[in-house]
């Protein structure tokens, strides 16, 4: 076993940790290898800022819908545009996920 720097919080971790124990960012791909079998363990590759990132515009969206729907007369255009920005938040989350473990 050694410590390696984590990708995202630069603290060390454990070559066997699947993820970093501080912040959560998956270390690497490793392989668990017993006695005459082999087994290959992957981890997600999104990080927990992206993730929180993305439901935060997703609660947006859900709020705007809500407001259009059900909010008082002429609160539809706040609604409108909160559903705008949170879908554009939204697509600019999956273009920074895609690029970053692409």
């Amino acid at each position: 076993m050694a410590l390696i720097p984590c990708p995202e919080c630069k603290r060390e971790v454990s070559t066997l940790a699947a993820s970093c124990p501080h912040c959560g960012a998956p270390v690497v791909n490793f392989r668990l290898v017993s006695p005459g079998k082999e087994t290959v363990v992957t981890t997600l590759l999104t990080s927990k800022r992206y993730k929180l990132q993305r439901l935060v515009a997703l609660a947006l969206a859900v709020i705007g819908w809500v407001i259009i729907i059900f909010g008082p007369p002429g609160s539809g255009v706040a609604g409108l545009i909160l559903l705008i920005v949170s879908i554009g938040w939204s697509i600019v989350m999956c273009i920074l996920i895609w690029w970053h473990h692409g």
